[in-house]
């Protein structure tokens, strides 16, 4: 027993020694490249920039809230209203973002939209540049865009953020961003009896927009609780004596084999409530595969066979879907530059994020959209 204790620590040390100088190197690498660097965690942040007209919230998502309450009527899929949110730091300075009425990043000027935007953090633009923001880039292109994307979200999640606004935004076109990890957020999502009652066609939703009021308060109840309690600075320490580095080693194999545990018939199921719930027109829905950084070097045939589920699932329901891949190598685009500091594990670049747009408002105008 007590060699084994030796061995299991031995090799966590050792994980834990090599994400410590990965850790380094792509800091050192921001560094070189971001002047006046914040190294300050979020709740320093916090601490230090807050204020009486400017209260900053740590940026907790609908997914973090889901997992650690189980109260089945206890559900999100935004943040507070109008609020600002320390959003965050992957380029050396702390993003600040302040939500709309409805709890997510847009400047709300309308209650009619070209397009809802849907998705992950690739949808809500985390980590840029405000102003380069895909649904941001998408406006300025003559395409008003209004975004329900939040970091975290997979497939459930994004089917119950559509369903929850749909009766409070109008909008001509959807377009929904599928990124890689939502494979491996959909197999914790179809565990939850919160999420998988949007798969029931007579549900309609919590009404959470028209009770945002009530919603917004459960969520200041839930920061205020032992479950909601603010982030701590990453512990080199805790990781250690909790094993975290081999759980993280373990999580990287496990992830890898997302796609393979997730069928079709899944994405059928959820595409087709879309339908069944008249939330848009079946012509003016665009299912879009995003790829990551290892869709161009040894995960190529994991990320074919991740969009052919895909778009099985939107053929099924007669949706129109497409690969982002197809048009970065139709247009000879060296895909690192689509990645901050064009390193993997980073959100888009806002060169990456400038290319989608293009792609996405070329995809529209094939279609006929005004």
């Amino acid at each position: 027993f007590i060699y084994s204790v030796i061995i299991i620590y031995s090799l966590n040390l050792l994980l834990g020694l090599f994400y410590i100088l990965e850790d380094y190197k792509k800091t050192t690498l921001i560094r070189s490249e971001v002047t006046n660097f914040d190294n300050r965690n979020v709740m320093e942040y916090i601490k230090d920039e807050s204020s009486a007209e400017k209260k900053i919230y740590p940026y907790l998502t609908p997914r973090e809230i889901l997992i650690k309450s189980k109260n089945k009527d206890f559900m999100f899929v935004s943040g507070l209203s109008e609020q600002y949110y320390a959003q965050c730091n992957e380029e050396g300075f702390w993003k600040i973002i302040r939500t709309d009425k409805n709890g997510f990043n847009n400047i709300l000027s309308s209650s009619e939209y070209n397009i809802l935007l849907a998705g992950d953090s690739f949808a809500d633009g985390t980590c840029s540049v405000s102003e380069k923001e895909i649904g941001k880039q998408l406006t300025q292109k003559g395409f008003d865009t209004y975004s329900i994307g939040f970091a975290g979200n997979g497939p459930l999640l994004t089917l119950a953020s559509i369903i929850e606004i749909k009766n409070h935004i109008k909008f001509k076109n959807l377009v929904w961003f599928i990124y890689r990890n939502d494979f491996l957020d959909l197999k914790w999502e179809l565990t939850d009896q919160r999420l998988t009652k949007y798969l029931e066609s007579d549900f309609a939703g919590y009404g959470i927009m028209q009770n945002k009021k009530k919603f917004d308060s459960d969520y200041i109840n839930f920061l205020n609780s032992k479950k909601g309690k603010n982030k701590k600075k990453f512990s080199y320490k805790e990781n250690f004596f909790e094993l975290k580095f081999i759980q993280k080693l373990y999580s990287a194999i496990y992830s890898s084999t997302r796609s393979s545990e997730i069928d079709s018939k899944t994405f059928v199921s959820i595409f087709k409530i879309l339908d069944q719930k008249n939330v848009i027109d079946k012509k003016n829905i665009i299912i879009v595969y995003l790829p990551g950084y290892l869709c161009f070097q040894k995960e190529k045939d994991t990320c074919i066979d991740e969009f052919n589920k895909i778009k099985f699932a939107s053929d099924a329901n007669r949706l129109k879907s497409i690969n982002f891949i197809d048009y970065i190598n139709n247009k000879n685009i060296h895909f690192k530059k689509l990645f901050r500091f064009e390193m993997p594990g980073t959100h888009y670049s806002n060169y990456g994020y400038e290319v989608l747009s293009n792609f996405v408002v070329e995809e529209l105008i094939k279609k006929g959209t005004n």
